[in-house]
């Protein structure tokens, strides 16, 4: 059985352990990553909620590939960090993330209180996204590289299992021919009059066959923004110009949704790099 020494770091972008796994030099080939994936995931190895693969691609740039193909915005902004605290890169700069065509754009800066933030951003066009309305007042989300089932909780409250709920989901709707599917219960907390939507994720690998109850979303919070944007209740100022807050499982608050000119979509919000070193997997 090969065995392969990996280095890599642990990250929290607001919660979603991830763990970035550096591959220049360890031998490690792209068919691969699923299997080294589902390992490093397990509690007994180094633990995470999802994988990601970085390579250098070009002179001064980098690339992720994500352990199933897909896309991850909160990968995407872990790396960002890891690039600008780590591996000598700018605070802002791109690269390039399976599941999208076009660069991410990235930037790292510092909260007032010293909070390391994050934020990324890439082309998003109206024809690369699409929002459909299913039964019983449910929203389908498709994006490059992952899909989101968006469930109002007032309407679908949250079950005892999540998981297996999200799975009778995913199979109802078709959901396991894409790359990644996440089924995202949503509610809006009204704290010291201003609402503020909230998040429940599962989300589904389709390479690694893995399920996890996520402590935060990327992904799903720009889904929610989304689709947010283009409700009633949005004004057109609040459309074209605001980004949405939207808290995670793990309490941090995140912002999304498209730029001013509506070209772009955004991902922001706190990150931590919380480990460092070499993980052992035999295949």
């Amino acid at each position: 059985m090969p065995a392969f020494s990996l280095p890599f770091y642990k990250v929290s972008p607001g919660g979603n352990p991830t763990l970035l796994v550096f591959t220049a030099g360890t031998g490690v080939s792209e068919h691969q990553y699923p299997h080294i994936a589902a390992k490093l995931m397990r509690p007994e190895q180094v633990g995470a909620e999802q994988v990601g693969f970085v390579a250098p691609s070009a002179e001064k740039s980098w690339s992720l590939t994500m352990m199933g193909g897909e896309f991850c915005g909160n990968a995407c902004r872990a790396l960002a960090a890891v690039l600008h605290l780590h591996e000598n890169a700018p605070a802002a700069g791109s690269f390039s993330c399976s599941g999208m065509e076009s660069p991410i754009s990235y930037e790292i800066s510092r909260h007032e209180s010293g909070m390391l933030l994050s934020r990324i951003e890439f082309p998003l066009s109206p024809d690369q996204f699409r929002i459909t309305e299913l039964e019983n007042a449910m929203r389908l989300v498709d994006m490059p590289g992952i899909s989101h089932l968006l469930l109002d909780e007032r309407l679908h409250p949250q079950t005892m299992d999540l998981a297996w709920s999200a799975s009778i989901l995913r199979k109802r709707y078709m959901l396991e021919n894409r790359e990644a599917a996440g089924v995202v219960w949503y509610a809006a907390d009204c704290r010291a009059g201003q609402e503020i939507f909230r998040i429940t994720p599962v989300v589904w690998v389709k390479n690694t066959n893995s399920v996890h109850l996520e402590s935060a979303c990327g992904s799903g919070t720009l889904a929610l923004a989304l689709y947010m944007r283009q409700s009633p209740r949005q004004s057109e100022k609040e459309k074209n110009e605001s980004l949405a807050a939207i808290r995670q499982p793990s309490g941090a608050l995140f912002t999304a949704g498209m730029n001013a000119d509506a070209k772009n979509a955004v991902i922001s919000g706190p990150v931590s790099i919380t480990a460092k070193g070499t993980a052992f997997v035999e295949l």
